[in-house]
């Protein structure tokens, strides 16, 4: 799944690319070591979490809800051009 990874992928090569990743690691590092420190796993749990799970599953059935909809007016523009439209 993710592919060949080894040393070489880190970004060693650019100070950029290395502070960026230093930054975005030590963040979340520091994030679940607050969570851990005050006991919040409950309340990140069940307010924050789920909610962004529920986002999440809602947002992936979007693009189905469109596709939907245009399939229907194609087919109902296939219908109305072949002379099966409503009378």
């Amino acid at each position: 799944m993710l592919g060949r990874l080894g040393f070489d992928s880190l970004p060693f090569y650019s100070a950029i690319a290395f502070g960026g990743a230093s930054i975005t690691v030590l963040g979340g590092l520091v994030v679940f070591l607050l969570v851990t420190y005050f006991g919040k796993w409950r309340y990140f749990w069940e307010e924050w979490l789920t909610s962004w799970i529920i986002n999440a599953l809602v947002s992936c059935t979007s693009p189905l809800h469109g596709d939907v909809g245009a399939r229907l007016c194609g087919r109902a523009d296939d219908a109305l051009a072949a002379g099966h439209g409503v009378e």
